[in-house]
């Protein structure tokens, strides 16, 4: 697909504290949503998810089988 490769930001116009500065703004968007999202920096306030989990039933087995 034509253009994919100028999606790469190059190393020498990366900007750590700027993509920071961004993260936060989009973790408050997800947070005053509703949406929980891991964050690295503060693990204590926001842990990673354990992982799916089905509450009040049992997993139902899946048959691929044409």
């Amino acid at each position: 697909m034509p253009g994919h490769a100028s999606v790469r930001t190059q190393p020498e116009v990366k900007d750590y504290e700027d993509c920071m500065r961004r993260m936060d703004s989009v973790s408050a968007l997800s947070e005053r949503q509703g949406i929980r999202c891991f964050d690295p920096r503060d693990p204590a306030r926001r842990p990673e998810p354990a992982g799916p989990g089905i509450v009040g039933r049992r997993p139902q087995k899946m048959d691929f089988r044409d």
